[in-house]
């Protein structure tokens, strides 16, 4: 028995994409790189960046799936 996949066709399939990102001044990673455990404090920054990105990943998603899902 010979399976063939579906046909997609790009006017039914909606993509959203998802970028972001964040760029720190030279001033910001000075006060970072001073203390000492730079690298740590680094780590920590951009660690912090990306959960408060997810989280608000999340948030849309869900938000988007109920408003979907309303009648």
């Amino acid at each position: 028995m010979l399976v063939t996949p579906a046909k997609i066709e790009a006017k039914q399939d909606v993509a959203a994409l998802l970028m972001r990102g964040k760029a720190w001044t030279v001033n910001d990673l000075v006060k970072v790189l001073s203390g000492s455990s730079p690298m740590g404090a680094i780590g920590d920054l951009v660690t912090t960046v990306n959960c408060q990105h997810l989280m608000d990943t999340v948030s849309r998603f869900a938000n988007g799936g109920f408003l979907l899902h309303r009648s």
